[in-house]
């Protein structure tokens, strides 16, 4: 191949070096283009990810505060069907909480299907999440804090026919407060660290797209007795759950 290289001419030779140039040079702009596409693509499937679960959290975060509202006014009614002298006042509230049962239902419905879901999810973008340390992890321990609001929602609710002659005293027989209570309770315990888990999963899946400036330092540093009381917060239920 050296002989046959030396016998070539002058402009043969240069023709050749100048043609080698061209393919290297493609070869790595090619190269260059496909990793720039790849990283692109990687980010948007990482945004599509990162949206999917804000939505689905987002969703669960509504129907679960709802849930806990209603919860709260069965104990309350009961509280005031108990203290109260205004009979009127009563039974105002009695009808209120009844009529507010169809939402709950369903709300509670909703929930019960997500708490499926959450590990669809997990599933669904296994290979994503597991770019990311700790993502997994993290998902997981939403998972089993959802599913524990979800086992304490099935409290008992009232059944009262719109034709009963005493509303006021079936619907105190039917609402167990302690029920209600430990579902509120669960709520508190669980879905703040649902919260911090998930969005800590967002902001790493989209860390990379978005880049760390000068402005989210700032945000951070004002956030930081939230975010320590955060942290200190799933460490005591980590201590307490492990």
């Amino acid at each position: 191949m050296a002989v046959w290289f030396d016998d070539l001419s002058a402009e043969t030779k240069t023709g050749l070096l100048a043609a080698s140039l061209t393919i290297i040079g493609f070869m790595f702009a090619f190269q260059t283009a496909t990793e720039n596409w790849k990283n692109e693509a990687l980010a948007n499937i990482k945004i599509h990810v990162a949206t999917e679960i804000e939505g689905f959290f987002a969703e669960a975060s509504h129907l679960t505060s709802n849930a806990e509202i209603y919860a709260n006014t069965l104990v309350n009614t009961i509280k005031k069907i108990q203290s109260s002298k205004d009979q009127s006042d009563i039974n105002f509230a009695v009808q209120w909480a009844i009529d507010r049962l169809p939402a709950f239902m369903a709300a509670r419905e909703r929930l019960s299907a997500m708490s499926i879901e959450i590990h669809r999810l997990s599933g669904k973008h296994f290979s994503i999440l597991a770019t990311v340390p700790g993502a997994i992890d993290s998902m997981e321990d939403c998972a089993a804090s959802f599913e524990q609001i979800t086992k304490h929602m099935w409290f008992r609710l009232p059944s009262v026919p719109a034709d009963h002659p005493n509303p006021v005293g079936i619907f105190f027989s039917q609402v167990n407060v302690a029920e209600c209570s430990d579902f509120v309770r669960c709520c508190g315990e669980n879905f703040g660290r649902i919260n911090g888990l998930s969005g800590g999963v967002r902001g790493a899946l989209l860390a990379p797209v978005i880049g760390m400036r000068v402005g989210t330092w700032s945000s951070l540093l004002g956030k930081k007795d939230q975010f320590v009381a955060a942290l200190n917060k799933v460490k005591k239920e980590d201590l307490k759950n492990g």
